[in-house]
């Protein structure tokens, strides 16, 4: 579930638009219809007690532990600090390159030249994995010869973030050789992981 999360977040701090956060969102907090959409605050210094009822006031099969996320809070503030930092996902232009909703995979490109009469070339690619089984994207790569992962890939596990981009046209995986304009970015995605490449 928390996997779930972490793409919609992704997705709305990278698609056009403010994101709009909740609330406790960022700490992982969840609730329902009134009165469980006005909880109390979840703080990392504060113990809560498990929740014992469902939102309908029915008792829980199991109780549901009430803590502060650390790394769900993490998560929100690198996306923010990302967010703040690159002009073209605050004013870019959106391009969507790639979609398929069988697989469940999306692949956008947000890019910004210029921003009230004063140059600004900056590009980002955003690949979602929504799907419940590994894929492969091959995709037009950005524009500049070197490029990286901004944040830890959604989804990564220590042994799939090295080798997660590859270009089909170089060993190299995050630089573009100079005679290849027309490389084609490989990118292979785990279930439920995105990336964030700029």
């Amino acid at each position: 579930e928390r996997r779930i999360q972490r793409l919609l977040v992704l997705m709305q701090f990278t698609f056009p638009g403010a994101p709009m956060i909740y609330y406790g969102d960022e700490t992982g907090m969840w609730g329902a219809n009134d009165p469980c959409c006005r909880k109390p605050m979840i703080w990392p210094d504060i113990e809560h007690e498990d929740e014992a009822i469902l939102p309908d006031g029915t008792p829980r099969k199991r109780l549901d532990s009430v803590a502060f996320d650390a790394d769900f809070h993490h998560f929100y503030r690198s996306l923010i600090h990302l967010r703040n930092k690159r002009p073209a996902l605050r004013y870019g232009d959106f391009s969507m390159l790639y979609a398929n909703d069988r697989e469940g995979v999306v692949v956008f490109r947000r890019s910004i030249k210029e921003k009230e009469n004063a140059f600004v070339d900056d590009e980002i690619l955003v690949v979602i994995n929504n799907g419940s089984a590994d894929a492969d994207v091959q995709v037009q790569p950005l524009s500049r010869k070197k490029f990286n992962d901004l944040i830890t890939p959604v989804g990564a596990t220590p042994e799939n973030v090295e080798n997660a981009v590859n270009l089909s046209s170089d060993e190299n995986k995050n630089a573009l050789p100079d005679s290849a304009a027309d490389a084609i970015l490989s990118v292979s995605m785990k279930p439920f992981s995105a990336r964030i490449i700029g």
